[in-house]
């Protein structure tokens, strides 16, 4: 994943303003990888994983904000991405958790550049 080669957490945003659907996407793929880093136990790269989800999550909310969501209904949106997610990845095999962890990281990476 892009995470290692990087050995540092991202920056903070550009301030350019972020859209919903893409900051939510973003999120819900940080929010993937955050929870299977509980398959290495390499201490920094999960804590850059957590930072990374932080980083999402914050610009989801502002984003979503701006389009007149609260802060609950933004969350209330990832979670539900989130839930399929868990139900896709229990019938997926490896290969498949595999593919979609390293879209995830491009994902992430894309969003983070982009912002």
């Amino acid at each position: 994943m892009f995470w290692r080669r990087r050995k540092e957490a991202p920056e903070e945003p550009s301030g350019k303003p972020a859209r919903f659907e893409d900051a939510k996407e973003a999120t819900r793929r940080a929010a993937f990888l955050n929870v299977a880093q509980g398959m290495t136990s390499d201490e920094a790269y999960k804590a850059g994983l957590k930072e990374l989800f932080r980083v999402c999550r914050s610009q989801a909310i502002a984003a979503g904000a701006a389009e007149g969501h609260s802060e609950a209904e933004v969350d209330a949106a990832i979670s539900q991405a989130c839930d399929a997610d868990v139900v896709r990845m229990k019938a997926a095999s490896d290969e498949d958790f595999r593919r979609f962890a390293e879209e995830s990281g491009e994902i992430v990476k894309r969003f983070l550049s982009a912002s």
